[in-house]
């Protein structure tokens, strides 16, 4: 990853594009095997945080939600990731318009399916 320089084009479906099942265009910007994310006001907005974006460094297992308009980071490793999600979720269910959402957590199966996704 760390050769290819320009940005990638996600669709997101379901329940993570939110409201009214409408898909969710998120842009990833990819360099020296950094990914930037924009996360869309639909997402960061009904949960109190404002503007936002992600800052991906899958070298050193990194992940870093920079929270804009409070002027905030958020250091997420992944290597740890799954406990410090439960805690991010406890603190975002006290905040306005925020609600938990029952339910089991998303499952990950490898499959040996290979797509081209460009060419």
């Amino acid at each position: 990853m760390t050769d290819f320089e320009g940005e990638i084009v996600v669709v997101a479906t379901g329940k993570f594009a939110g409201s009214g099942g409408a898909p969710l265009n998120l842009t990833l910007l990819a360099k020296d095997g950094k990914l930037r994310i924009d996360l869309p006001d639909s997402i960061t907005f009904d949960r109190g945080f404002g503007k936002a974006h992600l800052l991906a460094l899958p070298a050193d297992k990194k992940l870093y939600a920079i929270l804009d308009t409070k002027k905030q980071v958020v250091l997420l490793e992944l290597d740890k990731l799954a406990e410090q999600a439960k805690a991010f979720t406890a603190r975002d269910r006290h905040l306005p318009g925020a609600s938990p959402t029952p339910g089991s957590p998303a499952q990950l199966t490898k499959t040996d399916k290979v797509d081209t996704v460009a060419a």
